[in-house]
């Protein structure tokens, strides 16, 4: 469903001119070689849609993560670092993996459906 919203027009909910407001990215924990792909697009419309932390079109919060390994008793452990933070608590992950009510709000204004 993601990718069909990419052919239907939609770019990433982190890219948006706004996202400052609910996400902070931690651009010390992307990898280099991604860094290109999270930064803002501010030719990008929010459609005067809110959002939330739970889009479709929204990566996970340790996407393009920097990875790092360490030593934890006997065993080593590798870990990622957050990359996309939320401004406020929310429950679970970010990003969703079913269409959210915003989501078709977004779709329905995009294609002058409502």
């Amino acid at each position: 469903m993601h990718e069909i919203l990419h052919a239907a027009g939609f770019l990433h909910e982190h890219t948006r001119p706004d996202r400052g407001t609910y996400i902070q990215v931690k651009w010390k924990n992307i990898r280099e070689d991604a860094r290109r792909t999270t930064g803002s697009t501010f030719g990008h419309s929010s459609l005067d849609v809110p959002t939330t932390t739970n889009p479709l079109m929204h990566y996970g919060r340790y996407t393009f993560s920097e990875v790092s390994a360490c030593r934890a008793s006997k065993a080593m452990v590798t870990r990622r670092r957050p990359t996309l933070v939320p401004k406020l608590p929310v429950a679970g992950g970010l990003g969703g993996s079913s269409l959210t009510p915003l989501d078709i709000r977004r779709v329905n204004t995009f294609y002058k459906c409502v």
